[in-house]
């Protein structure tokens, strides 16, 4: 249970990290979009990042694969772990295996 709510807090400092790069304006839209059409907080996306993906889509679209890639290239450097993937792969897809490769590293 500590591990999920470690992996938890790095995935949020990821999301806002890379969010920080389009200015706190943009950010905050993006985290106001979230929440208020799926309930949840932006760093709550963690188990369905898809959420975030469809926020991203619906606030700046084009940028959505730079700010996706952002967030995988910091995430993996925070838990110490390098990719062994492209960073443009399935985005969904590596939020939820970077959340099982942390739960497994000691």
């Amino acid at each position: 249970m500590q591990r999920e709510k470690d992996f938890v807090k790095i995935y949020g400092e990821s999301v806002n990290e890379a969010l920080s790069v389009m200015g706190p304006h943009i950010a905050r839209i993006i985290k106001i979009h979230v929440q208020e059409k799926y309930s949840i907080r932006l760093t709550d996306t963690y188990n369905n990042p898809h959420e975030l993906t469809n926020a991203l889509i619906a606030t700046i679209d084009g940028g959505t694969r730079v700010i996706q890639r952002r967030i995988l290239r910091i995430l993996y450097e925070k838990m110490g772990i390098e990719p062994n993937f492209v960073i443009s792969t399935n985005f969904e897809e590596k939020i939820l295996e970077a959340k099982k490769l942390f739960e497994k590293k000691e």
